[in-house]
């Protein structure tokens, strides 16, 4: 009778014990639930931070570009009359926050260090093209994608034209530069930079 008693009570023992360890279990996954989800909350936000980030640096940069066109033109239709020279339109297309550590290029061409970060600044660019279709799904913004493949071919031309004087070489320009200031006037006609403004704030 007494060995049923303590068997009994044993019994009992173990149940409240499995019945702990189950609220115990329960009450652990319940934390790591709420862990994981902050997580990702986290992750959410973050990511959402860095697009918006990134989306900021290509407005900025499309809308220091499209200044320096902006300029470039009217300096051609102020001296219609007279002959603007490649120098002249490289040194407009680099000043600005971007590309304006490299100007010095226009007078030293040959420069190995300075011909180095013109590189990069090409290169810079043509990031900035590959993001602009990749930060926005608007159809009408990716013209900015279009502006600065535009914008890096002409500076390169430009550059080649540059250091070659090849009075050749004009009718190749005089192309590029074409290409891009028609890029560039439907952005301003089409109000894309306000559009890709509209579309950072939505997001």
């Amino acid at each position: 009778m007494k060995c049923e008693f303590l068997k009994t009570i044993f019994d009992a023992g173990a149940s409240l014990a499995a019945i702990v360890s189950c609220f115990l279990s329960y009450k652990a996954i319940k934390q790591t639930n709420s862990i994981i989800k902050q997580t990702e909350k986290q992750i959410e936000l973050s990511n959402k931070q860095e697009l918006f980030d990134k989306r900021i640096k290509l407005f900025l940069a499309l809308n220091e570009f499209i200044k320096c066109c902006e300029l470039c033109e009217k300096i051609e239709i102020d001296n219609k009359h007279n002959e603007i020279n490649t120098k002249d339109i490289l040194v407009t297309l680099l000043s600005n926050i971007y590309l304006n550590d490299v100007k010095n290029i226009i007078v030293k061409p040959k420069n190995n260090e300075l011909l180095s970060k013109f590189n990069e600044k090409l290169i810079f660019i043509n990031n900035m093209s590959v993001e602009s279709s990749m930060l926005f799904n608007n159809e009408y913004v990716k013209e900015s994608k279009i502006f600065f493949d535009k914008y890096r071919n002409f500076l390169n031309e430009l550059y080649v034209n540059l250091t070659l004087c090849d009075k050749n070489n004009q009718k190749k320009l005089s192309k590029s530069q074409d290409k891009l200031y028609n890029s560039y006037h439907k952005i301003i006609k089409n109000h894309y930079l306000q559009i890709m403004s509209d579309e950072i704030r939505l997001k």
